[in-house]
């Protein structure tokens, strides 16, 4: 049972792991209206 469970998490992992690469590579390629919104507040604070 141990060994199944374990797979089991590392298949969860990869799953996640892709998930998140992915998006990441969507928001490279457009960058969202919050992200630059947080940037201009970052840049006239300072």
């Amino acid at each position: 049972m141990k060994g199944k469970a374990m797979l089991l998490m590392v298949l969860i992992a990869l799953v996640v792991v892709g998930a998140l690469v992915v998006m990441n590579k969507g928001k490279s390629e457009i960058p969202p209206a919050e992200e630059a919104a947080v940037v201009e507040m970052e840049n006239s604070g300072s």
